[in-house]
């Protein structure tokens, strides 16, 4: 008999109100910022061309984007020759800094995260 692996997964509504919580604040207002950087960060994504934009998002965490060139690709299951057009193509980035604070923090005296 197997054990399946239980995800938890973290909204942006449960974040919104963690913080509000955590701030004493109004959700409106925490929910106000949170649309404002997520739309920032897409509107600065898009300004990708030939000079690679990367944002640090947190400490440790940052999202970074390419703008690929157009080039000619064969499809495998016909064959035939398409051109694949420039796109921006974006990776987040995790550092080795931030993986071994989650995995070497002292909760009892190391909670400042900051």
């Amino acid at each position: 008999m197997s054990k399946e692996k239980y995800k938890r997964i973290i909204t942006k509504k449960e974040l919104i109100k963690r913080i509000a919580d955590e701030l004493d604040m109004a959700k409106g207002l925490v929910e106000m910022v949170y649309q404002a950087l997520e739309e920032e960060v897409f509107y600065l994504l898009l300004e990708t061309d030939e000079n690679d934009i990367v944002i640090k998002l947190f400490d440790g965490i940052s999202i970074n984007s390419t703008m690929t060139k157009e080039e000619e690709k064969v499809n495998n299951l016909t064959g035939e020759k398409i051109i694949v057009k420039p796109h921006i193509k974006v990776k987040a980035k995790i550092t080795n800094y931030y993986k071994d604070r989650l995995n070497y923090l002292d909760l009892d005296s190391d909670l400042d995260l900051g």
